[in-house]
């Protein structure tokens, strides 16, 4: 997300989307995403790719989903996530369904958002057991599980940016 490489601020996220193709063994490009940001989700049904949520400048959670249509070589806009976006997100797609567990927006979130592709329309499910970010997901056997992940430890210190600024450490 940060285009310089030293970008404590998360000032400078990027829209620029790299393709790789696997049987050439060559990177390119596409078309850039509409709202720049980093720490999103991304996840493929029915043959498109879904850029969802993520972080904007100075770590302001994205509520957008973008949609990549390899046909048309564009991106399109979908409807917004619930809840204002979050960060620090991974997604999977089970029959057509996107789920999105946990993240940041504020705090580690315990809930579990799902969009629907078909109906381009997102709802709010069971929450998870405990609130967490940067977390691994994955399907088997048509069951969503989440691994591991970020939380708040409860405890403050000074930022390593800004002394003056208290916080959160994470575990």
């Amino acid at each position: 997300s940060s285009a310089d490489g030293d970008d404590d601020n998360n000032a400078k996220c990027l829209a620029t989307v790299d393709r790789y193709d696997v049987a050439g063994k060559t990177w390119g490009s596409v078309a850039n995403l509409a709202k720049a940001r980093g720490d999103m989700a991304l996840a493929a049904s029915a043959g498109k790719l879904y850029a969802i949520g993520g972080y904007g400048a100075s770590w302001n959670p994205v509520d957008a989903t973008e949609v990549f249509d390899p046909a048309t070589g564009a991106w399109s806009a979908a409807a917004v996530m619930p809840n204002a976006g979050k960060g620090d997100i991974s997604a999977v797609e089970i029959g057509g369904v996107i789920y999105v567990p946990g993240g940041w927006n504020t705090k580690f979130k315990d809930e579990l958002v799902a969009y629907d592709a078909a109906g381009n329309s997102w709802s709010t499910l069971a929450p998870m057991q405990a609130p967490r970010g940067d977390k691994a997901v994955a399907v088997l056997d048509g069951r969503l599980y989440v691994v591991g992940g970020e939380t708040w430890s409860g405890k403050q210190e000074p930022c390593p940016w800004d002394t003056s600024i208290m916080c959160d450490i994470n575990k």
